[in-house]
């Protein structure tokens, strides 16, 4: 986190790095022709007074959209303020773990963006959709009778503070079930963000920590072998 910019893309932090591009041109006494790396340029607004601008992550390679403040605005990209470099587009709440399977993670990277974006029926039902597809993934391999929270705890993938989380599991309880969000109750961003941590925690607890700790045992097998 010393950079402060996360990727929207794979979730890992980041420096501003301006996304360049090659271009010909001709330079030199005789008049070759060479390739020279261009930055992709930004653009200052007097309104706002951010810059705008296009990174490129350091880890996975993608680029995205980035707006920040700079000590100097005819050369910004060499004058970053870090603490106000801010992702633009694509937007995500946080990143999702990759220990996830990809039917159940695709519908939480959703439920990221649309978190992002500040969709939150978006988010809730993205949200519903991720527990729904993690409880009928556990029903086919562990061979459950019913595909619900009840019998993730009775399996042990879950705990029982997890199960029976006090108001916050009763609150939701209809909503992750079966019904659609109620059309004359207004939305919270907090309210959601709880929702979204909520099933990420269980999510964690079924997927993620599980392969955690079988990396660990292979990685203990291979040192004592």
């Amino acid at each position: 986190m010393a950079y402060g910019l996360m990727c929207p893309h794979c979730g890992e932090y980041t420096a501003f790095v301006p996304v360049e591009y090659r271009k010909a041109v001709q330079g030199g006494g005789n008049g070759d022709w060479q390739e020279v790396f261009l930055a992709s340029g930004t653009i200052y607004d007097e309104h706002s007074g951010y810059t705008f601008g296009t990174s490129r992550c350091q880890a996975c390679g993608n680029a995205f959209s980035v707006r920040f403040r700079a000590n100097n605005t005819v050369y910004p990209d060499r004058s970053v303020v870090r603490v106000t470099l801010e992702a633009l587009w694509p937007t995500r709440y946080k990143a999702v773990p990759s220990e996830i399977p990809s039917p159940v993670r695709e519908a939480m990277e959703d439920a990221s963006a649309a978190l992002g974006a500040g969709s939150l029926i978006g988010a809730m039902l993205a949200v519903r959709t991720a527990l729904l597809r993690a409880q009928e993934h556990q029903k086919e391999v562990l061979k459950l009778e019913k595909a619900s929270l009840k019998a993730l705890f009775e399996a042990g993938l879950i705990s029982r503070f997890e199960f029976e989380s006090g108001d916050l599991a009763r609150r939701w309880a209809n909503f992750l079930g079966h019904e659609e969000p109620d059309p004359g109750k207004d939305l919270s961003r907090e309210e959601v963000e709880e929702l979204y941590e909520y099933v990420a925690g269980l999510l964690d607890s079924i997927y993620v920590k599980p392969a955690k700790m079988e990396r660990s045992r292979s990685k203990l097998k291979g040192e004592t072998a």
